[in-house]
């Protein structure tokens, strides 16, 4: 019983930490578009209703 115990907490620490890279991955790519729009002229308001960036984020790119 205890190492099937073992198995789940190990399970979902492995399950937590592979949502956690695709969060991650995923913000990285919404601030790579967001600046790449910044670079092209896009307007702010413009970036911030495709990526739901705030506009604080933006400008700091």
């Amino acid at each position: 019983m205890a190492s099937l115990m073992e198995y789940w907490d190990m399970n979902n620490v492995i399950d937590g930490s592979f949502e956690k890279g695709m969060e991650k991955g995923k913000i990285e790519k919404t601030m790579e578009i967001a600046k790449e729009m910044k670079q092209n002229n896009e307007p702010i308001e413009k970036i911030v209703r495709y990526t739901g960036l705030a506009i604080e984020e933006i400008e700091k790119l």
